[in-house]
């Protein structure tokens, strides 16, 4: 499946969520917002699944609305015998997204009210037809490269659906650790050995005294350790652009402070989910390194 469309369901339900009689810029906003989502999707069919002259169009330039739509177009009636729906109306959708983005100009909240539900229409037959998959169920894990992360996931989703929220909670909490870890061994390698505790000693006091010092050694190297792994965790948070205060928030749910578990466990799904993915693309085959059978 293309990764795109994950993108793009996540534009349609903040422009979707947003209420339609709001500010201008929120209006405009909007407006950005849905018409994106119909560039992105008639892109993604257009990489595909379209014609060999239009992927190579795209390899040299960016192509105009007019001509994404005829190569999605095109795809669509020789791959599924079927046409785009809801032409007219996207295209009028595009020319008041140049007007607002080009003149300012503001659409009414009946216009976007107007475009939500064709956007909505164009964007499940792309998935339908071209993908197999349903659009309104489409998550963020399903961007993911690594299966078996990805079906966990969806695994804790099915959970956290059917009233157990706990059980989800400890599969993502499993996961976290496990990938905390590989990450971890990546970015540090395998760690020194512990020389103090081979030292040869010639007698019983010096070997108490070797020990005494291994064991104040051992405490402190440890306690190092648990900063320095935290202060990798929060680094590696920030350089896969996550924000600070939802990493803060899911590595104390992932350590047991659940307030409200149902919806604490929801958002853990959805910021591994996140995470997961960024970090497959920071760190490709990392994902593929972790073990996450429990049993």
């Amino acid at each position: 499946m293309n990764k795109q469309l994950v993108i793009v369901r996540q534009f349609f339900d903040e422009a979707r969520r947003s209420p339609a009689a709001q500010t201008p810029f929120a209006r405009m906003r909007r407006t950005l917002d849905l018409d994106l989502c119909i560039e992105l999707a008639l892109g993604a069919v257009a990489v595909d699944h379209g014609s060999t002259t239009a992927q190579a169009k795209m390899t040299k330039k960016d192509l105009q609305w007019q001509e994404l739509w005829q190569a999605a177009h095109d795809a669509a009636t020789t791959k599924v015998q079927k046409s785009l729906p809801g032409g007219s109306i996207l295209r009028t959708l595009h020319e008041q997204r140049n007007l607002a983005q080009h003149r300012g100009a503001v659409p009414s909240a009946e216009d976007i009210a107007a475009w939500v539900e064709p956007v909505r229409t164009l964007l499940d037959f792309v998935c339908r037809e071209f993908y197999q998959r349903d659009f309104e169920r489409l998550q963020h894990w399903d961007a993911l490269e690594c299966l078996a992360l990805r079906e966990l996931l969806t695994e804790c989703s099915t959970a956290i659906q059917g009233g157990e929220p706990h059980e989800a909670i400890n599969r993502i909490r499993y996961a976290y650790e496990r990938i905390a870890m590989a990450v971890q061994l990546h970015v540090a390698g395998t760690p020194p050995p512990d020389t103090m505790r081979r030292v040869k000693v010639s007698s019983p006091a010096a070997g108490e005294a070797v020990n005494a010092m291994s064991g104040i050694l051992h405490d402190v190297q440890t306690r190092f350790r648990t900063v320095l792994l935290a202060i990798e965790a929060e680094v590696m948070a920030v350089g896969l652009g996550l924000p600070m205060a939802d990493h803060i928030r899911f590595v104390r749910h992932a350590r047991g402070h659940l307030p409200e578990p149902d919806e604490d466990a929801e958002f853990m799904l959805h910021y591994l989910a996140k995470a997961s993915v960024m970090l497959e693309s920071a760190l490709p085959g990392i994902l593929d390194q972790v073990n996450l059978d429990a049993s």
